[in-house]
């Protein structure tokens, strides 16, 4: 079934570049990344929210999105030390160019970490004369009661 004024589709259709990807043909670029600074935990954590880590895996990407990841780096780096108690860590960016691609730098000093060291619970309205919140001693019993 043919539609009034539509010509048909080209024999062979031009593909699309992959998104992020450069159009023009030219071959991608390999990119590999260093972090500093953080070890175990914080490491792993560091590659798991890193966007420029998980591109690294691919040896075909633009220059542009290397350059537009590194600048993203500092504040993914800062959101992956968080749930550690790092909330306010030095994180610097490098970006060289290499023989075969780029290698970025990710530099990170965490810095001291928030630690609880005593923590208090009050607890006000309705549910404050309820009895298993009403003595101090309790109060590490303190919640829903089961059964």
């Amino acid at each position: 079934m043919a539609f009034l004024g539509a010509s048909a589709p080209p024999a062979d259709p031009a593909p699309l570049p992959p998104c992020g990807k450069q159009a023009t043909g030219a071959p991608g670029i390999a990119v590999a990344v260093e972090f500093q600074g953080v070890e175990g935990a914080l490491l792993d954590n560091v590659r798991a929210l890193s966007s420029l880590h998980r591109l690294s895996a691919s040896s075909d990407v633009s220059a542009e999105m290397v350059a537009r990841l590194v600048q993203r780096a500092p504040g993914e780096a800062r959101t992956a030390l968080r749930p550690f108690g790092y909330y306010e860590p030095h994180v610097e960016t490098k970006l060289e160019k290499s023989d075969d691609g780029w290698r970025a730098v990710v530099k990170i000093e965490p810095g001291t970490p928030v630690v609880l060291v005593a923590q208090e619970i009050e607890v006000t309205g309705p549910g404050r004369d309820e009895r298993l919140c009403s003595a101090r001693s309790n109060a590490r019993r303190c919640g829903p009661a089961s059964g």
